[in-house]
């Protein structure tokens, strides 16, 4: 008979979460979205997002995020593709 587990997973509760911009809680909905751009660098396979916003009170929140690229998502960028859109053989 296989024994019974019991177990709390440990997880972040993301409806509480926030962010803190100086004295400020960020909010999306009263910030303005300054800027967005993306860059797809081939030499070192990998991608880089930047985000900015401006608060309420005018502060300025940059986020850069980047990730390493697979082979096969780098050839399917290349031919205007997104990866998980469709199958590799579109791209062919």
């Amino acid at each position: 008979m296989p024994a019974e587990a019991n177990f709390i997973a440990n997880t972040t509760n993301w409806l509480h979460l926030a962010v803190q911009v100086g004295d400020e809680v960020f909010s999306m909905d009263e910030s303005n979205f300054e800027d967005y751009d993306r860059v797809l660098d081939m030499k070192s396979a990998s991608l880089k997002r930047r985000l900015v916003f401006v608060t309420s009170s005018a502060a300025i929140l940059q986020k850069d995020r980047g990730r390493w690229l697979r082979h096969h998502e780098i050839e399917a960028r290349s031919r205007g593709h997104e990866p998980g859109r469709g199958s590799l053989a579109d791209c062919a």
